[in-house]
């Protein structure tokens, strides 16, 4: 991949409107609009921004005591960007505990437990508490809760415990008027025969 990147700068660069070599102006014209690639100014602020990224990728798959170094090497009118990614050792997850605030949200949770990802001795992953929280929500308007949606779950992190393990609470906040969780039943069906 990366050698497709410096052939297509190559071509940018050696391609030139003057070309004698190739005769033909559209066959110029389409080598340096469709093979060739612009060649980009080394903007330091880009560097942090993307070392800051691969960071949060990091932390968000569970190596939360990560850090890069950035290698910059210049050849008169190139530059070589390294980063070197040093995620050191991932968190799993200590204990998690429920607080549902409604004993019927509590039980739908305990009861489809067995299907979380989200358990005991797995690794800490973000991605895994965004899926967990759109697997329960989904859950909850199944049963009933039909204006649920994953807003209403959040977890907090606890890391101090244990240097390589995370606590969580599951937390089910109320809706946004302060009101709690109701669940919606069909009170009867009516059915009229053609």
């Amino acid at each position: 991949m990366l050698g497709v990147w410096a052939l297509r700068a190559w071509f940018q660069r050696e391609v030139r409107e003057d070309d004698t070599e190739i005769q033909d102006k559209s066959l110029r014209s389409w080598i340096k609009r469709s093979i060739g690639e612009t060649p980009v100014i080394l903007d330091p602020t880009l560097t942090e921004r993307t070392s800051l990224a691969f960071q949060q990728y990091m932390y968000n798959a569970g190596f939360l005591d990560n850090s890069i170094e950035v290698k910059t090497d210049t050849m008169g009118k190139r530059a070589k960007v390294t980063y070197i990614l040093k995620p050191n050792e991932p968190y799993y997850i200590g204990n998690v505990a429920i607080n549902a605030n409604n004993p019927l949200l509590d039980s739908i949770i305990r009861k489809h437990q067995k299907d979380s990802k989200v358990l005991p001795g797995a690794r800490f992953s973000i991605d895994e508490l965004d899926q967990e929280r759109r697997r329960l929500s989904s859950i909850f308007r199944n049963e009933g809760f039909y204006a649920f949606s994953p807003d209403y779950i959040r977890f907090t992190l606890d890391s101090f415990s244990d240097v390589s393990s995370i606590n969580l609470e599951l937390q089910i906040t109320n809706q946004v008027n302060g009101e709690g969780h109701a669940a919606w039943t069909v009170d009867s069906i009516e059915i009229y025969p053609d």
